[in-house]
């Protein structure tokens, strides 16, 4: 079937082809019939006006030729007509002799005035008849010389076309003997590949029997845990609702005592209004010094697990934040807000494969030149319990170290959408899309401990980040990838740059373009790209300094839902406020960065970074008049409170992972802020299967997700 269409339309091609011959051949008459009238026009030219004869048969050929020519006309009639005269005068002469009449000087003199006008008439008269026919024979020239090129081109494209014909019909005739000869050796082996065939179906069924029983057994398993977790998610709703009773019960009995201390206070007014007033005793405040001891002292603090503290009750909470928050706090709490009291100090450690990649490797990991660090495989590089922040120079750079290596799993997988804040006026500008991470190196996961803990053998990268946009219209199919090197752990003078690409829908290609400053602020936002998570910069490129250990309130497991589950949630009037959740006491380490280039636009920043999970709570940024500049905070989500977004895979069954959903980035100096939400981030690899439980990590899949064509495809 192919064939014949294919012979169809080499027909037609040959068809075109000899309608193309015919139109040169006419070309070519015309181009013949061009240089026939420049030798007519030539001849015209070099001809006497006396050749009477002569010119009148050019001219009658000029007219053959272009016969809607009126000079051409012209001149054959003047000519045939002047002919004429002198065949009659001649018959004239003949029939009669001459009559001589006297000649006189005025009579010559006439004569030879009339002769001299007809002269110079004739002579203008041919001067203006050369001008043109030379003006003629220019534009038939380069006429002629334009459609001999177009006439050599075209016999050129003939030829190519008549060449390709051929070759394109040896081809058809190779392709055609080489079919015959697979249809005969395809005969020849269809007996053997139909019982290879049906060996393998065999073989498959068996294999897709027993994948079944196995699948169903991780089904029932599955089911096991999925009805054991809606058990333990019914009681606690129901103790949820039981302790929210007894509040509002608290509640009506606080406020029916209040009531009833306001009568007995005015009653009592009249008799203390005689006696002199007795200096009222302060009530004793909390103070961050009474919140390092580590231990459960939630009795001493002022509020209790399930407590809800409202706006006008804040100063409650004010000796478990962090000074600048006090400071600023109307940025982050508002009046309608309910800060529910979470559990204190709970168990976020990262999972056992973690735990158990940071043992394996304790003590191999070194702090080098420019605070750089050396051999670290996996896991923590240092154990954090352990850092002595009041006696140890290098307490800072070491937290950072585990900061930048913290339990994340695969990395991260997430929809985001990112906002734009004026004073409590959410403006146009604004980003949503997919953001995906993947750590490509010191992975924690045993099965690759054989290669030092690289997901692809001899990996040079740290991890891949990648960054779809999805809306708004305008912005829809711009995609970026971030390769970060391990070379970035080494001295500074060895660290190579991040590469970044981008996809432009418009030009449709994948570019590469020069890594901007870290430090400057993003487009169209308060951060810069060091700002993310507090900090997403290069270690040994900063000094560390650790401050101490906290006690802090923080929203460090939010029970809100925001994008992509509610996409309008309620963030307070400023748009900017994670008040309206679930905060918890956290054991915390203050580190303190200031930077080694003197062009860095912050002259330093504090960050609280939580013990467990290594997560940054929050991050305050000065100018370089040491002012207060920036407020980054952020709410957190548990994996183990929801197994049905962050699932585990078969070397880490339980993800244990305290991640950031939602931040925050207060420009305390211009009122302006961002909000970035990814409520579903989550770090489960890609698997061979996400059905089973136990299947590994699918390395090919990993590779088509990093590579560069996957963001020229919308991926």
């Amino acid at each position: 079937m192919a064939s014949h269409q294919r012979s169809k339309d080499l027909d037609q091609e040959l068809k075109e082809l000899r309608e193309e011959v015919r139109a040169l051949k006419k070309e070519r008459t015309r181009v013949t019939e061009l240089e026939r009238e420049v030798y007519l026009h030539n001849e015209a030219r070099r001809l006497p006006a006396s050749d009477l004869y002569g010119n009148l048969r050019v001219y009658k050929e000029l007219l053959d030729l272009h016969p809607e020519e009126k000079l051409y006309q012209q001149k054959v009639d003047y000519y045939t007509d002047k002919l004429d005269r002198e065949k009659s005068n001649d018959k004239a002469k003949l029939a009669s002799p001459p009559v001589k009449k006297p000649v006189t000087k005025a009579a010559v003199k006439d004569v030879k005035a009339e002769e001299q006008l007809k002269a110079k008439k004739a002579a203008e008269e041919l001067a203006a008849k050369k001008a043109a026919d030379k003006k003629a024979a220019d534009e038939l020239a380069a006429k002629k010389a334009a459609d001999e090129k177009k006439a050599a081109e075209k016999l050129a494209a003939e030829k190519r076309a008549a060449e390709e014909l051929a070759a394109k019909k040896a081809e058809e005739k190779k392709a055609a003997e080489k079919t015959a000869a697979m249809k005969a050796e395809n005969g020849k082996k269809t007996a053997e590949v139909d019982a290879a065939k049906r060996a393998e179906e065999k073989k498959a069924t068996e294999e897709l029997a027993a994948k079944k029983a196995e699948e169903k057994k991780a089904a029932d398993a599955l089911a096991a845990k999925k009805a054991a977790e809606e058990k333990k998610a019914a009681e606690k709703k129901a103790a949820d609702k039981l302790a929210a009773d007894k509040l509002a019960l608290k509640k009506a009995e606080e406020q029916k005592a209040a009531e009833k201390l306001a009568a007995a206070e005015k009653a009592k007014a009249a008799e203390a209004a005689a006696k002199p007033k007795a200096a009222a005793k302060p009530v004793p405040v909390p103070t961050k010094a009474a919140t390092t001891s580590g231990g459960d002292t939630s009795g001493e603090w002022g509020f209790k697990e399930g407590d809800v503290i409202p706006y006008e009750d804040i100063a409650r909470i004010k000796a478990f934040l962090p000074e600048e928050i006090w400071a600023y706090r109307d940025f982050v709490f508002y009046e309608g807000m309910e800060l529910k009291i979470g559990p204190s100090f709970r168990d976020y450690t990262p999972s056992q494969a973690y735990k158990d990649a940071s043992a394996r490797n304790r003590g191999k990991a070194k702090l080098g030149p420019d605070g750089s660090l050396n051999s670290h495989i996996s896991g923590a590089p240092f154990d954090a319990k352990s850092i002595d922040c009041a006696g140890d120079p290098l307490a800072g750079t070491k937290l950072m170290w585990n900061f930048d290596y913290q339990w994340e799993g695969d990395g991260a997988n997430t929809e985001y959408m990112y906002s734009y804040w004026d004073r409590g006026e959410r403006l146009p500008l604004y980003y949503e899309g997919i953001s995906k991470i993947i750590h490509l190196s010191h992975r924690s996961e045993p099965v690759f401990a054989d290669q030092g803990g690289d997901l692809l053998p001899g990996e040079s990268r740290k991890y891949a980040f990648k960054i779809n946009v999805n809306a708004p219209f305008d912005s829809r199919g711009i995609a970026l990838m971030t390769y970060r090197y391990k070379t970035s752990d080494g001295p500074l003078a060895e660290a190579v740059n991040d590469d970044t690409y981008v996809y432009i829908p418009n030009l449709r290609r994948v570019r590469r373009i020069a890594t901007a400053q870290r430090t400057d602020a993003v487009s169209g936002t308060d951060f810069t790209l060091d700002d993310i998570a507090s900090f997403g910069g290069i270690v040994p490129q900063y000094n560390w300094k650790c401050l101490g250990k906290v006690d802090i309130l923080a929203p460090a497991n939010s029970r809100v839902r925001g994008y992509p589950y509610v996409k309008d949630q309620n963030f307070g009037p400023r748009g900017l406020s994670f008040a309206n959740d679930t905060w918890e006491m956290r054991h915390a380490y203050k580190v303190r960065f200031v930077a080694k280039n003197l062009d860095h636009p912050y002259h330093h920043k504090d960050i609280y970074i939580d013990i467990d999970s290594s997560k940054a709570l929050y991050s305050f940024a000065y100018d370089q008049k040491k002012t207060l500049w920036k407020i980054l905070y952020h709410a957190g989500r548990w994996s183990e409170d929801d197994a049905s977004y962050y699932y585990g895979w078969a070397e880490v069954p339980e993800p244990r992972d305290l991640r950031n959903v939602g931040d925050v980035i207060l420009n305390v100096q211009t009122g302006t802020g961002n909000r970035i939400e990814y409520w579903d981030t989550h770090g489960t690899p890609y698997v061979e299967d996400k059905e089973v439980v136990t299947s590994p990590v699918s390395v090919g899949k990993v590779r088509k997700e990093i590579s560069l064509r996957s963001i020229g495809q919308g991926h």
